[in-house]
């Protein structure tokens, strides 16, 4: 595995969309385990649908904490929308042995604010009718 430089990256919020993934853990620069989230679909909303990165992630805040909650109980694919900062952002080369794999990106998402969450309708079972 290579990593390419971190691209130069503005520190001023963007306006992202996405959809809740999965938990993880992600060790800190001490080496203890945190709690992360996964982003899916995570775009830039001015910028119509094309993906940020193949990978996002954000940190546990009072801000976040309630997405949170909603991954630990199996609420996934929600709909969210955001203003952030991306933190870090890398593009990797993926390698088995001597055989290039694939190109992927992934970044850290933090400081957000203004979060809004988009429930999807729960649908009716089959066979009922109103």
């Amino acid at each position: 595995m290579s990593v390419n430089p971190s691209k130069s990256i503005k520190n001023n919020y963007k306006h992202f969309k996405a959809v809740i993934g999965a938990l993880s853990k992600e060790l800190d620069y001490l080496g203890m385990p945190n709690e992360v989230l996964s982003l899916n679909k995570v775009c830039l909303i001015t910028k119509g649908s094309k993906p940020v990165a193949d990978y996002v992630i954000i940190n546990k805040s009072k801000t976040t904490e309630y997405l949170f909650e909603i991954a630990r109980q199996g609420l996934i694919n929600q709909a969210i929308s955001f203003y952030g900062k991306i933190l870090d952002y890398k593009e990797v080369q993926l390698y088995e042995g001597m055989n290039f794999l694939q190109n992927e990106s992934h970044c850290k998402i933090g400081y957000i604010k203004n979060l809004n969450i988009h429930f999807k309708k729960i649908s009716k079972a089959k066979g009922i009718h109103n």
